[in-house]
Order: C-alpha cells, then sequence, then structure tokens
C-alpha cells in the first residue's frame, strides 16, 4: 500500500466502519467544544518518490476531531489515511450529489436525519477513486465517478433483491 493506493482509493474499508465514523461525527456535533481534544496534530503523507505532504486539521473542526478519532481506531499509519481519505470522500460525495442521490432513490430525505441505502454505502466504500479532482505539486486528489457509484449501488440492489 502506498500513497498512489490511498489517493486513489484502491483500499477498500466497509460499511460498518463509516457507521462507527458517522456516529462519532454525530456525538462530536452533541458534546461541547470544551470536550474536544484540541490537541493539534500533523498528518504526512510520503511516498517514495516525493516530498512528505504534511497537512494540520483543524482541531476546532468535526474532520480534525474525526482525524483523532479514526487515528485510534486504526493505528496503522497507512491504513489510517486510507480510511480517513475514503471516509472525507464520501461525506463530501453525500454532500455534493445528495440532491440527485434522492432522485436516484439511493438516499430518502429524513426530517432530522437521510436514510443512506446500504448499498450506496457499500459502493462508496469498495469504489475507486477514478476521477481526478485536485493536484497538490506531486499529490493528485482523486475522486468518485458518480455514475460508476450510482450503477454499482443499483448492481448491489438488484443482486441483494435475488438472494
Amino acid at each position: 500500500m502506498d500513497i498512489e493506493d490511498i489517493s486513489k482509493g484502491r483500499i477498500p474499508w466497509n460499511k460498518e466502519g463509516f457507521q462507527v465514523v458517522n456516529k462519532e461525527l454525530a456525538r462530536l456535533l452533541n458534546t461541547p467544544k470544551d470536550d474536544w481534544d484540541l490537541h493539534e496534530q500533523t498528518i504526512s503523507l510520503k511516498d517514495w518518490d516525493h516530498e512528505a505532504i504534511e497537512f494540520k486539521p483543524n482541531p476546532f473542526q468535526p474532520m480534525g476531531q474525526i482525524s483523532h478519532f479514526m487515528k485510534a481506531l486504526y493505528p496503522d499509519k497507512k491504513e489510517f489515511l486510507a480510511h480517513f481519505f475514503r471516509y472525507n470522500n464520501m461525506i463530501r460525495f453525500l454532500k455534493e450529489h445528495e440532491e440527485a442521490l434522492i432522485k436516484e432513490g439511493l438516499i430518502k430525505r429524513g426530517e432530522k436525519f437521510h436514510m443512506i441505502k446500504d448499498e450506496l454505502l457499500e459502493s462508496l466504500c469498495l469504489l475507486p477513486f477514478t476521477v481526478l479532482r485536485e493536484t497538490y505539486g506531486e499529490f493528485e486528489d482523486y475522486y468518485y465517478d458518480y455514475s460508476q457509484v450510482v450503477d454499482k449501488s443499483w448492481e448491489f440492489i438488484r443482486k441483494n433483491k435475488g438472494q
């Protein structure tokens, strides 16, 4: 596993891991910031052929707190980075495509929370990132292909109905 595997989403995750992290995010959002772990941390990405890329999650932001939580949940640095990047891409994808995914029938709008089909979560946990989103020096930031996610989700739905 190297930085390219992480940035291209080649390391799969599982929906249970996503749900554990999302439950922690919900807890954080209902917890006063006085109770948060506010020490700064540096996350560095280093590949054999590239300089290290470092970033410092803002400890006053929920994703900064999630990075602390996930670092404890996944002590292996590469596993942590793979799942942390995937979690961020999953959240970003769900937010950016919320209305389209509702129209597709993969998300059901709720009064307080939306219901996300398990098959959509499975797709997001397994599919690689194939769309180049941005480049930061030598680091390329990849993202999900919307059509691929929708197609894979419906493939899982059809498969599950056949069982």
